[in-house]
């Protein structure tokens, strides 16, 4: 399931890297989500050739409304879900179905490794996956993944379809809440357990992190937000070392990340300038 909103520039790629994996996929969900671009004209042209692919329309504003509308929509099992900017790598969907076929059913939800393909400091998110891929392995006895983990990350997921209808209607359709931090701690009140699949690894866009620092505080004040409507106001405290530490890592990595042709691999003083702050759209 790929939510998309006006993902004219990264959809068909995404969709090109699931179709080399189609034999491990039953269908795929592009939820279009009110875009005035061609996403889903593209979409469209590449139903035609795989006809596995399925369009699916929400007029509701939010990735949240779009995220569900994919579960709804979903025939499947499982149903994984990747951002329009997100591309998986090979053996993906492999992954998950291998590691979800002998799994306890109350492991329900799971991500994957998640690299940011353009910016400058993808080495360093590269080596830092390494490490939490040595450190699960290290701690588990299934080499492909483990579980017990806090949460998953929402642009790199799977769930298993039939446990939606039992947490549907906990799930908040609130714009200030961390939609892939709720969905877990949902999933996990609800009495299910969350997996680490080491092979379920995704390269995305590093567009969050060239967002305003305004923009992206806002974004980051809605981890403590997600954990106080669910009660954890201990957890909601503890987040907020959390936010601040990451609204200083991003305004020291903000600028270069802006600057960066991932082309080239050069940095342009021009491109700071670009009008690209997603943060500021329904997509978030």
């Amino acid at each position: 399931m790929v939510p998309a909103l006006n993902e004219e520039d990264s959809i068909a790629q995404t969709l090109t890297r699931l179709c080399e994996q189609i034999e491990d996929l039953n269908e795929i969900i592009v939820v279009d989500n009110g875009s005035t671009d061609r996403t889903a004209e593209i979409v469209s042209e590449c139903s035609a050739r795989e006809p596995r692919i399925r369009l699916v329309s929400e007029t509701r504003p939010g990735l949240i409304f779009a995220r569900n509308a994919g579960f709804e929509a979903s025939t499947s099992e499982l149903t994984a879900r990747l951002d329009a900017d997100t591309v998986p790598h090979p053996g993906w969907a492999r992954s998950i179905r291998e590691f979800f076929a002998d799994m306890p059913d109350d492991v329900v939800l799971a991500t994957g490794p998640l690299t940011p393909f353009d910016s400058p400091f993808k080495k360093t998110f590269e080596k830092s996956n390494q490490r939490l891929i040595a450190r699960v392995r290290a701690k588990s006895d299934d080499p492909r993944g483990i579980v017990g983990l806090h949460m998953a990350t929402g642009g790199n997921s799977v769930l298993r379809t039939a446990v939606w209808p039992t947490i549907r209607d906990a799930v908040s359709d609130r714009p200030d809440v961390y939609e892939d931090l709720d969905l877990s701690l949902c999933c996990r009140e609800a009495g299910y357990r969350i997996a680490f699949i080491v092979g379920m690894a995704a390269d995305s866009s590093a567009r969050r992190f060239r967002s305003s620092p305004r923009s992206y505080g806002r974004y980051m004040r809605q981890l403590p937000e997600t954990y106080r409507i669910h009660g954890l106001h201990g957890e909601a405290r503890k987040s907020r070392l959390q936010v601040l530490n990451n609204r200083v890592l991003h305004l020291f990595t903000w600028l270069p990340t802006r600057a960066y042709d991932a082309k080239t691999g050069t940095m342009s003083f021009r491109r700071i300038f670009r009008s690209d702050d997603p943060s500021d759209t329904a997509r978030v």
